[in-house]
């Protein structure tokens, strides 16, 4: 099935022998080289290439291992969901007290849209205790909170 390849080692003396009878066959000038040289001559022939070959295969390796440097600069993705706790109104004003988990929150850019289209800005907000305050128009109102790079966060309330 499969064959053994075989191998043919000969000793420098014998070589430089038959390579003089091969050029006394052939009618040529006999080799004055001595064929030890001629080994060494062809193995820095091929010393370049070998030297090549490996500098081509440390950059393969180095192509394929660079993704590798990059996952550092991933981000990470935040999972945790953003919750609603508690809601409630009070002197014309709507409460939030939510759970914003990793996320980072644009507080300021928060605003409400009324059923009817307009926009009105958020009141307060206190960071500490997560809460939001709006001005309560109508019921049926989407809130609009902005976080993390431009995500947004909606909220349909329906009282």
């Amino acid at each position: 099935m499969f064959s053994i390849k075989k191998t043919y080692q000969m000793n420098i003396e014998d070589a430089n022998a038959t390579l003089q009878t091969v050029f006394a066959a052939c009618n040529q000038t006999p080799n004055t080289v001595p064929f030890d040289k001629i080994l060494l001559q062809q193995a820095t022939q091929t010393k370049s290439f070998d030297v090549s070959l490996k500098i081509i295969i440390v950059l393969l390796c180095l192509t394929l291992l660079s993704p590798l440097a990059f996952l550092q600069f991933r981000q990470s993705a935040s999972v945790s969901p953003i919750v609603l706790k508690e809601q409630y109104i009070e002197d014309t004003k709507i409460y939030l007290n939510m759970d914003f988990g990793s996320h980072i929150i644009q507080f300021e850019e928060a605003y409400l849209v009324s059923p009817g289209g307009t926009i009105y800005e958020i009141v307060s907000y206190d960071m500490q205790t997560q809460t939001l305050c709006f001005p309560y128009v109508a019921p049926n109102c989407t809130i609009h909170i902005p976080y993390d790079d431009e995500q947004v966060f909606l909220l349909q309330l329906d009282f």
